[in-house]
């Protein structure tokens, strides 16, 4: 890695990374093991999956849930590309359709990368750190090439389509990737119009800290601590949900684990959003509607009303209750301090180490960007409170781009590039074999998705990670952030 030159235009060390996953890819494809239920499809899958047969039909028959409407955009490619081409509508087809369309998204997500490493001027070491980021994680490597009936891929290509039209200032396309997002991702069809209503510039800078926002914060804690309190031990939800809280850990739920919970998610607040007391959004209402892009409003609240209109003329799905939500949330805090932040870690590797790493600053250059980035920053953070880290591929793009923009001015040596590729591999688990005998006739007959064998694949996932796989891996999060920090410390060569 030594060799990484920053003088040359060319990066033939992110060339031969993309092309060897290239090969992988492919190979993956015709040889690599398959999740086995429901005939290949998986479980959220067997929905899109068996939606590309008869695709037409089914749309106007109104057979989909509203909520699988929000998803059901890859299945209507496919459809079109059978019927252009006359493949054939079996399951094997189906799924290699699936497979290459995935490909395709995480390539044009490394094409779409190197671009953006270009347009901010990100060093050669920076931007094959960055295609490191993309292809050598769990998802990309793993979870995707086996549960490929999914829309993870396609979602994690909208981000960083988003992100080149917002550094771009191309608004169109935004607006073209929130058309495609409200059919594929509902979070990204969320997030979108945030960035399209405000315009990109540094409306708002850095300044002293102000006494409402502390207080707005504390105010902030006591409510969720007082949300908690009440569906602990007021509500009856807790005693729909406590299977799944249960679930996590042995034992029955006790005091101790309501204040483990709670200390958890309140240091997590503060942590993570502590810089709201340097963000002087209160004192600039003025610049908040300057920022305004009235068209886009407009345009984008005319399109989000007519979409959802006509999700309503489907037959309604259960959406997830917000008691469930917290319940669930609380279970994962109280029995596995911190595991939103460790999750991302195992799923998306070290790079969530180098946002902790120079998290200021970080935060600094979001707010540079305008108080529309600051609030689509802020909202998926909120969500990344969710343990299932495969919720965060949207978002996971711009986690990059803050990353290594904010390491921009630090030359990074060989040494600690090569020890990033390194923890990256290691956290992809690629190597993990996933379909045992035990595993494949468990997971056909068992929907219980702790169970100790089925954590052969669900220990990629937080959220149903149980806790002993927790309480294993857990130290060894704790011991490469150590480690990879020490190598950043030591092994950065000083300001480029």
């Amino acid at each position: 890695m030594s060799g990484i030159k920053d003088k040359t235009k060319f990066n033939y060390f992110s060339l031969l990374l993309v092309s060897a996953w290239l090969i992988y890819a492919v190979i993956y494809v015709f040889f690599g093991e398959k999740v086995p239920v429901n005939n290949g499809f998986g479980w959220d899958g067997n929905i899109y999956g068996s939606a590309v047969k008869d695709f037409p039909a089914k749309l106007l028959n109104k057979e989909f849930l509203n909520l699988h409407m929000e998803r059901i955009l890859p299945s209507a490619i496919l459809y079109g590309i059978f019927k252009l081409f006359n493949i054939g509508f079996t399951n094997e087809n189906i799924i290699y359709g699936f497979d290459f369309l995935n490909i395709l998204a995480i390539f044009l997500s490394t094409i779409l990368w190197i671009r953006i490493s270009k347009i901010v001027q990100l060093n050669q070491s920076h931007e094959f750190l960055g295609t490191v980021a993309i292809l050598i994680t769990a998802p990309v490597l793993k979870i995707i090439p086996y549960d490929p009936v999914l829309t993870d891929a396609i979602t994690f290509c909208l981000g960083f389509i988003t992100l080149y039209g917002f550094l771009t200032d191309n608004k169109k396309l935004m607006f073209l990737a929130l058309v495609f997002a409200t059919f594929i991702w509902p979070v990204a069809a969320l997030g979108i119009p945030i960035l399209l209503i405000f315009n990109k510039s540094k409306q708002f800078e850095i300044g002293e800290s102000i006494t409402l926002n502390k207080w707005l914060m504390i105010a902030g804690i006591v409510v969720l601590n007082l949300m908690l309190y009440y569906f602990f031990f007021i509500s009856d939800n807790l005693n729909d949900q406590y299977p799944a809280y249960r679930r996590r850990a042995p034992g029955q739920f006790d005091v101790l684990n309501v204040i483990i919970g709670i200390l958890s998610l309140d240091i997590y607040i503060v942590l993570a959003f502590g810089f709201l007391n340097k963000i002087n959004i209160f004192s600039a209402f003025k610049k908040t509607f300057a920022a305004i892009n009235i068209p886009f409003l407009i345009g984008c609240l005319l399109f989000i009303v007519s979409v959802r209109y006509y999700f309503s003329t489907f037959p309604k799905g259960e959406y997830m209750k917000m008691s469930w939500y917290i319940i669930e949330l609380f279970a994962s805090q109280s029995l596995q301090p911190f595991s939103n932040v460790i999750f991302m870690v195992l799923y998306f590797g070290p790079l969530i180490y180098l946002l902790m790493f120079r998290w200021k600053l970080v935060v600094e250059n979001a707010n540079a960007m305008g108080i529309g980035f600051m609030l689509f920053f802020i909202a998926n953070l909120i969500q990344c409170f969710d343990g299932e880290s495969r919720h965060a591929m949207f978002f996971y793009p711009f986690l990059i781009f803050l990353a290594l923009f904010t390491l921009r001015d630090v030359k990074l040596n060989g040494w600690f590039t090569t020890f990033f590729l390194i923890t990256a591999f290691v956290f992809s688990k690629v190597w993990f074999r996933i379909n045992t005998d035990e595993f494949v006739n468990s997971i056909m007959n068992d929907e219980v998705l702790t169970k100790e064998v089925h954590q052969r694949f669900f220990w990629y996932i937080g959220h149903y990670m149980n806790y002993k796989l927790y309480l294993l891996q857990t130290p060894f999060v704790i011991l490469a952030g150590i480690l990879l920090y020490r190598a950043y410390r030591r092994r950065t060569i000083g300001l480029s």
